[in-house]
């Protein structure tokens, strides 16, 4: 072959925290680390962005998550994406399609993708369209955006239409989900599905007025709900019965060890005495205490294993199903780049490989992550089912790289790495579980398998530099002073009417801000400073500290540039226009 194969897999919310974590005596992480440990890495990697839909936008093209008009429509406005690159080089590309709340432009470029769930359009209406929804209520919308609202439902019903007649002809793409429906489900669903569609083609803004006057109850919410009818899986009960004893134990024994943990009443102290909206943080800390010592994911994770907690395809069903794909495009003289993205971290109500039905394997699985709780003493702090999570996630990464040895020997490239970090250790606990502030939810893994070089960066890094390290060049890619993310809030950045989230991190700080387009970012827009390395925790919020600090008023100023650029080219109407002038509405 001229070229290798690529892998990108992206572990969803995997921070890099995880590669220390220890139960016992042992790593979670082992193969991960020695990856990183004898191959390319980076220990200061941050995403842009703290959510997915939005980190996705500079994962897959380089660019700032705000700079062609934020994350609405996916990566339908950036300049271009790693797949359209790379198939200019002669690769056929190869992605998963996860229709939750992602747009179909994440698939640009892409040759070839595989469902990995059920489209479930409820996260439309609460992730994306609520939005507008109170919006309409307190005044109406203005012409574009009601243009955004019937895009974006244009787009839910091809999407849900595609994969409906996808799953029908029993095609390809849905081979990994077609066993979870009843296909008799989905031919009744699609008939209504047409009458609706034709019903919204018609008078799309007629159809979206009726669905915002019975918004949380309308029709299409209800046919939704009988299209994620999920089959049962029938290993569920065998496993019940051969292991809920030993998780009952080992949650006994969790219980025992967790509760020892110390409150922190300085931090309980300081987080009610901070002024504005302490006591909300107080209470929320408070809950959240209750919340790390009351965990008992351990006795309740067999009884999860049902349709409402795997929602997404196992990573032994992806890994085998795209090696294959590989194969296919080697056979037709092509190189491929594959793209997954995995949820079995990030979702770990369920993560191991109970849809396959092969109950031997699965047990198997759960048997090997008990025995590596049995290693649990005394010094263990942490919620234990991301831990296991993580070494079952580690233990699959690295039957997939042995046997993508087995078939490339070293002609392949692999990419582990992350979309965002995710604080689910509730250690410590927190006065909220996810803050799109703490440096955990950006801070990500990259580490790169490839047996022509050995070398690992201490520089910082962002996830806009993805392409460029894959590209080759490794140590050509300059490092950065600091990573600055800017994000428009969860679900719809309207950033017209909505703040910009800033978090700054260098090797010192973490500077958090947010500030209206219409304003400027001065000292009294931060939300948030915390030495970092000094209080790797982040519990001492400096923020009442530091107003004359120089090395703080020139990090407010490096914000406020950037800033000003957002306002110039996306203040009041402008952003709306903007980023409907890129996408026919």
């Amino acid at each position: 072959m001229i070229m290798d194969n690529i892998i990108f897999l992206v572990i969803d919310a995997f921070c890099y925290d995880n590669l220390e974590r220890m139960i016992g005596n042992k790593h979670t992480t082992p193969f991960l680390r020695r990856l990183r440990d004898e191959n390319v890495s980076f220990d200061h990697m941050y995403s842009q962005a703290p959510y997915t839909e939005a980190a996705l936008v500079s994962i897959l093209s380089g660019e700032n998550i705000l700079e062609n008009g934020g994350y609405i429509y996916g990566n339908q406005t950036v300049q271009s994406t790693i797949f359209e690159r790379y198939k200019e080089r002669g690769y056929k590309t190869i992605s998963q399609y996860s229709p939750y709340i992602y747009s179909k432009a994440y698939l640009r470029g892409v040759d070839e993708y595989y469902y990995t769930r059920l489209i479930n359009i409820k996260v439309l209406f609460d992730y994306r369209l609520d939005h507008y929804y109170i919006k309409y209520i307190k005044g109406g919308l203005s012409k574009n955006e009601m243009q955004v609202c019937i895009f974006l439902l244009r787009e839910g019903f091809e999407t849900w239409i595609g994969q409906a007649i996808a799953l029908i002809n029993k095609e390809d793409t849905c081979r990994l989900i077609q066993d979870w429906v009843d296909l008799d489900d989905v031919r009744n669903v699609f008939i209504r599905l047409q009458t609706e569609r034709a019903m919204f083609d018609k008078d799309p803004r007629s159809y979206l007025e009726m669905i915002f006057a019975n918004f949380s109850d309308n029709r299409l919410l209800k046919l939704n709900k009988r299209y994620n009818k999920r089959k049962k899986l029938y290993t569920r009960e065998a496993l019940i019965e051969k292991y809920q004893a030993r998780m009952y134990d080992a949650q006994k024994k969790y219980d025992k060890i967790i509760r020892k943990t110390p409150i922190d009443i300085g931090y309980l102290y300081r987080t009610w005495a901070k002024g504005k909206g302490g006591a909300r943080d107080f209470i929320g800390l408070v809950h959240n205490y209750i919340r790390y010592y009351k965990n008992d994911h351990l006795s309740g994770y067999l009884t999860r294993i049902d349709e409402n907690a795997k929602t997404e395809v196992c990573m032994r069903k992806q890994f085998k199903y795209v090696l294959d794909r590989i194969d296919e495009a080697n056979r037709e003289g092509r190189p491929a780049i594959a793209y997954l993205h995995v949820q079995d971290f990030h979702l770990p109500t369920v993560f191991h490989s109970v849809e396959e039905g092969d109950f031997r394997y699965v047990s198997d699985e759960i048997e090997d992550v008990l025995d590596f709780f049995d290693g649990i003493d005394d010094s263990y702090k942490g919620n234990i089912l991301a831990d296991l999570g993580a070494y079952h996630c580690d233990r699959k990464i690295e039957g997939f790289f042995k046997e993508s040895q087995k078939r490339y020997g070293e002609d392949f490239k692999l990419v582990v790495t992350a979309d965002h970090g995710y604080p689910s250790y509730f250690d410590p606990p927190r006065p909220v579980i996810y803050n799109q502030t703490y440096v955990e939810a950006f801070h990500v893994p990259y580490i790169m398998y490839n047996d022509r070089k050995k070398y690992r960066s201490a520089g910082i890094y962002s996830s806009m530099d993805f392409f460029a390290l894959l590209d080759d060049r490794g140590r050509g890619v300059e490092e950065r002073k600091y990573i600055l993310s800017e994000y428009g809030g969860p679900g719809c950045p309207d950033i017209s009417d909505k703040p910009v989230w800033y978090t700054y991190i260098n090797k010192k700080y973490r500077v958090s801000a947010e500030c209206l387009l219409e304003d400027e970012v001065t000292y009294e827009k931060l939300k948030a400073i915390f030495e970092i390395v000094k209080d790797r925790d982040e519990k001492n919020n400096l923020i009442n500290d530091r107003m004359n600090d120089k090395e703080i008023l020139d990090i407010v100023a490096d914000i406020n540039t950037r800033h000003l650029m957002l306002r110039e080219r996306f203040l009041g109407k402008r952003f709306l226009e903007y980023i409907n002038s890129k996408v026919s509405c």
